[in-house]
Formats: structure tokens, C-alpha cells, sequence
């Protein structure tokens, strides 16, 4: 993988080709990449991958999970998605809803516009400066700009680009993946709640793992997946430091694995990830320990420390921690599932959630979100 080569989409378009069969294919659309699988596939991209949906050759709309206004924020509040909307010419922020009256739930929102997740979505990687242009292709060619997912950059591929294949490794395993993250700061997140993803299955909003993105806009459309590991049936945490730039993932005390390892521990596990120059000199012979052959400073025990790489030719290898997994639920848990109680409760009508809660004021909320069963949730949302 050259590290010279100023422009390096072609790297990226190898990376989504070797580990995204599930959610991409080729493009028959000539100013496109690749083709979407599904509507849902192009939002959760733009989400984690900071891509833009255009509206016009003027403006377009970034999806955002709700954690990722920013780690930290407080669980057991009613979150909503957020739209950021931009300046395509300058990519400006013009509107942020965070800070306004303009805060919008893309479930409500996109629960609207039922054509949207019929229609064929395409993948553009786009210049920063060439992104009107490229819209006004689109209009001239007669497409819908809405219908395209375009990943803007100065031609490098930053650290939110390799979340994407990442959240679709862990979904496949049977994990909620994404930003939120109680207590612990960290680029991505992989949380294993073996009985919340069951109860899910059960009623019919996924098969197998989803990411926050997929979950807040359940029911439009199911994540279909299987989940088929036996230490799944464990909880499990994953903190995961994403880096873009060549080796870092596994090289020195603060970028990768050495700067997550502090947050491995006997209930979670610390991942380096990111694109290496030669995956031989990182991955354990047997009989090896994990990092004999690179050195870092661990602030974790090794045995809960693993890595997610791309090499040259764009395949991602993962180095399983030798240890993963626990059996009883803390605290960390508990917070992911009250998290995930308030995303479902947010898409019930305000009175029939007030009514199933028996709540009738924020405090009271609160309070019974760490009370009540999630399927009682579920089984409210199918009624």
C-alpha cells in the first residue's frame, strides 16, 4: 500500500470491495463507485463515515448516530437523530440542529418519503473540491442527488472511512455497534447483549448485530444477519482507537492499541485498527503472544488486547484477543441497555409511551427506563 500516493481512493475502493460484499456492489451507474445494497446500507455509511447525501447542488444532509453528539453524554435521555446540514461548495455547517429548534428524528423523517428506501443508492468518492460539480452531473444526468452517498475528502482516506467495514465485522458477529459510549472515551464500540439482540430477533427488527444508526430507524427496514459463535452468548465490550495513517494501529504508548489498551480489562477488550505496510509483521505465530514482534507500552492485560488491519491489497485481518467475553452483567451493560431501551421508546407516540411507562414527567422517565423490560417495549412498538 504506497504511503506516497497523494490520492488514495483507490486503496479505499479495494478495502469496501474485499469486506463489504454483504452491503455493496458494483455500480452500473457510471458517475457512481458502487451500488448500495439497500437504503438503509447508504444512511448507516454516511453516518460512520462523515459522507454526504445531497439534496441540491447547494446543500445536502449528513445522518448522525445520536451518541455521536460526542462520548460522555448521559444515558437514560430521550435522544434524537440529528440531521447536519451543509454547504456542498464549501461543505460550511450551515444548519446544526444542535444547537437550534432543528432537531429531527430520520425514523419520522424518512417514514415520510417510503420511495426513498425503494430506490437504488450509489456510492461516490468525491474530491472536496469538486462536490458541486459533481451534483450538477447528477442533475444533468437526470438522477435524483438524494439517491447518492458521497465520501468527500482531500483524497486521503481518514480515520471514519475504515469505521465502516469495521461496524460490519462486528454486526456479523452479533454486536451493536457505533459512537455511544457511557464513560469511556473511544473511536468505536462493539457492546454484546446476548438477550436484548435475541428479543430483537424475536420481534422481528433484526437478525443478528445492527449498529445505534440501524436500531433508531427500526422498523423501516430489518438488518438480516447471522450470528453463529458459541462465546456470543457471553456479554462483551470492545473499545476500539482507529487510525489512518500507516502502522500506527499497532505502534507506540498513544495512537491504536497502545492508547486503547488501558481500557482492556477482564470485562472488555482494547482493538488497534488500521492499514499496515506488511500484515506478516504483526500477526502471532503459534505459539506467540499477541505484540511479541512490535513493542508497546500496555496500560491492559495482553490477553485482552486485539486488532483489526487492512493490508496492501485492501483485505482486513483480525487478531482475536485470547480472551473475550464475561458472564455477569455490570455496570457498563446496564448502561447499553437502558441506552437501548430509550432509542425504542423514542419511536412510540408521547401519550402511549407516557401510558406504558406510567410516566408523565422527565424525572419519572428516567427513573422507570431502568425498570421496565425491554420486550414489554418491543411488544408496545407492535401493537
Amino acid at each position: 500500500m504506497p504511503s506516497n500516493k497523494y490520492f488514495r481512493f483507490e486503496e479505499g475502493k479495494k478495502i469496501l470491495t474485499e469486506n463489504c460484499h454483504d452491503s455493496l456492489k458494483d455500480s452500473e451507474v457510471d458517475l457512481a463507485d458502487f451500488t448500495f445494497r439497500n437504503a438503509i446500507q447508504a444512511l448507516t455509511f454516511a453516518a460512520y463515515t462523515n459522507s454526504i447525501i445531497p439534496i441540491d447542488d447547494k446543500v445536502g444532509f449528513q445522518p448522525t448516530e445520536t451518541g455521536g453528539i460526542g462520548a460522555g453524554d448521559v444515558s437514560n435521555q430521550f435522544y434524537k437523530n440529528i440531521l447536519i446540514l451543509r454547504g456542498l461548495d464549501r461543505l460550511d455547517v450551515i444548519l446544526d440542529p444542535r444547537l437550534g429548534t432543528y432537531t429531527y428524528s430520520l425514523h419520522e423523517i424518512f417514514s415520510e418519503f417510503g420511495d426513498y428506501l425503494e430506490e437504488e443508492k450509489h456510492l461516490v468518492f468525491v474530491k472536496r473540491t469538486s462536490v458541486a460539480e459533481t451534483v450538477r452531473s447528477i442533475l444533468e444526468s437526470g438522477l435524483k442527488p438524494s439517491n447518492f452517498v458521497l465520501h468527500v475528502s482531500d483524497g486521503t482516506l481518514g480515520e471514519e472511512f475504515y469505521n465502516y467495514p469495521v461496524i460490519e465485522h462486528f454486526k456479523h458477529l452479533g454486536y451493536f455497534v457505533g459512537f455511544w459510549t457511557p464513560r469511556y472515551g473511544a473511536d468505536l464500540i462493539a457492546v454484546r447483549i446476548p438477550e436484548y439482540q435475541k428479543q430483537l430477533e424475536e420481534h422481528g427488527f433484526i437478525g443478528g448485530g445492527a449498529s445505534f444508526f440501524e436500531l433508531e430507524l427500526a422498523p423501516l427496514q430489518t438488518v438480516k444477519l447471522q450470528s453463529t459463535l458459541d462465546f456470543l452468548n457471553k456479554y462483551d465490550m470492545v473499545y476500539m482507537e482507529v487510525e489512518a495513517r500507516m502502522n500506527l494501529a499497532l505502534r507506540g504508548s498513544q495512537t491504536g492499541i497502545g492508547q486503547i489498551s488501558g481500557k482492556a480489562s477482564s470485562k472488555s477488550e482494547g482493538y488497534g485498527v488500521g492499514p499496515v505496510s506488511d500484515t506478516a509483521g504483526y500477526i502471532p505465530r503459534p505459539g506467540e503472544k499477541f505484540g511479541d514482534r512490535y513493542k508497546f507500552v500496555s496500560y491492559g492485560p495482553p490477553e485482552r488486547l486485539g486488532a483489526i488491519i487492512f493490508d496492501g491489497s485492501g483485505k482486513m485481518v483480525v487478531i482475536n484477543p485470547g480472551k473475550q467475553g464475561f458472564e455477569e452483567e455490570d455496570e457498563t451493560i446496564s448502561d447499553y441497555k437502558n441506552f437501548l431501551k430509550t432509542i425504542f421508546l423514542s419511536k412510540l407516540p408521547i401519550r402511549k409511551a407516557e401510558q406504558l411507562m406510567n410516566a408523565y414527567n422527565l424525572d419519572e422517565f428516567i427513573k422507570k427506563t431502568q425498570i421496565i423490560e425491554f420486550s414489554t417495549i418491543l411488544t408496545a412498538l407492535k401493537q
